[in-house]
């Protein structure tokens, strides 16, 4: 639920707290996009900010709050807000169970495409 995402500035303190190289910050393209579509903050702008911490991105579409979508059956600019993720983060992809063998091919032929 949205209430229950970060937002970058608590991720930001909370990393800064912290002081640990043992404690990173992992990005949910999926949240990103559910806080933008519900009016909080622009996606890309908040992922900008959190550039310098991200070890690691959740990869998945959504359509509004409908995450978890293979990658090109929604409506995320992945191409956009996969362009700002460090070349050194690991990248994870989190599809739905109800995601088809065939959707992953063509998800992954699209993520290589973009």
């Amino acid at each position: 639920f949205y209430h229950q995402i970060p937002i970058y500035q608590d991720v930001i303190d909370l990393l800064h707290a912290i002081q640990s190289d043992l404690v990173r910050y992992w990005h949910d393209i999926g949240h990103g996009h559910t806080l933008e579509v519900l009016g909080f903050l622009p996606h890309r702008d908040w992922l900008a900010r959190l550039k310098p911490y991200v070890f690691g991105v959740h990869i998945h579409d959504a359509i509004f709050t409908h995450d978890h979508r293979a990658p090109g059956k929604g409506e995320i600019d992945l191409k956009t807000i996969l362009a700002i993720v460090p070349s050194s983060a690991i990248r994870v992809l989190e599809l739905a169970s109800s995601v088809e063998p065939q959707e992953i091919r063509q998800a992954l032929d699209y993520l290589e495409r973009i």
